[in-house]
């Protein structure tokens, strides 16, 4: 009997110890676990935060984005009042392919207006033309043109000496350019020496390399001072 108590006894103590080790690891279990709970509700809170940070981050990129288009859209339209301003100008301007330099600054004014041609990409080639345009000022040409000349539509090659000398020649005569309310038109008014008109055709043959480049004079009627005459060389 007394053997049999004291292995209930000592079965008993086993036990007490098995239950007490078992409370023991629970309750270190359940202590990770609540610092686990505690360090991912912070990490979930630091995440939100975090995630709040980046949507007013992205609220302000979306509105600086919006700024900028505007920006830019606003830009964009300044250059095609520009780009009109330009084609009126050149309407009315020296007498040199106007419809194809008019076509230039149009087709950008056209491609802002649908849409097609960004800010960046307006300013490119409206700087583009500029360019062309200012390099009228320092070289010569001779094209075939159909001009108005008094009142009649004629086959002519028209002679640009930079942007300050004009001729056309219809082949039967030759006239220079003023300009009146409608732009440059040949001025018929306007009468040239046989010695001008050899001087102005030889001109046009150097320009178009059928003649050695030679030092000639040629008549210029200057605007600035009331058509007096003068002599360009």
């Amino acid at each position: 009997m007394k053997e049999k108590i004291k292995t209930t006894k000592e079965n008993l103590a086993k036990e007490e110890k098995f239950y007490a080790d078992f409370i023991q690891e629970k309750n270190l279990l359940l202590s990770q676990k609540e610092k686990e709970k505690k360090s991912l509700f912070e990490e979930t809170d630091r995440v939100e935060k975090e995630i709040g940070i980046y949507k007013n981050q992205v609220k302000e990129t979306a509105w600086r984005i919006d700024r900028i288009k505007k920006d830019e859209d606003f830009f964009n339209r300044q250059i095609r009042v520009f780009c009109l301003k330009i084609k009126d100008a050149i309407m009315t301007g020296i007498p040199f392919e106007r419809d194809r330099r008019a076509g230039n600054v149009t087709s950008l004014a056209d491609d802002i207006e649908a849409g097609k041609s960004t800010a960046m990409e307006s300013l490119n080639r409206i700087v583009a033309f500029l360019s062309s345009e200012e390099l009228l000022g320092y070289d010569s040409q001779v094209i075939q043109i159909i001009e108005n000349i008094n009142g009649e539509k004629q086959n002519a090659m028209i002679f640009r000496l930079g942007r300050i000398f004009f001729a056309v020649d219809s082949g039967n005569d030759l006239f220079l350019y003023t300009s009146g309310k409608n732009g440059y038109i040949p001025d018929v008014s306007i009468k040239l020496t046989a010695g001008d008109k050899r001087n102005i055709r030889q001109a046009m043959d150097m320009v178009q390399g059928k003649k050695a480049p030679e030092i000639i004079e040629l008549p210029l009627f200057l605007e600035v001072l009331n058509y007096d005459s003068g002599r360009q060389k």
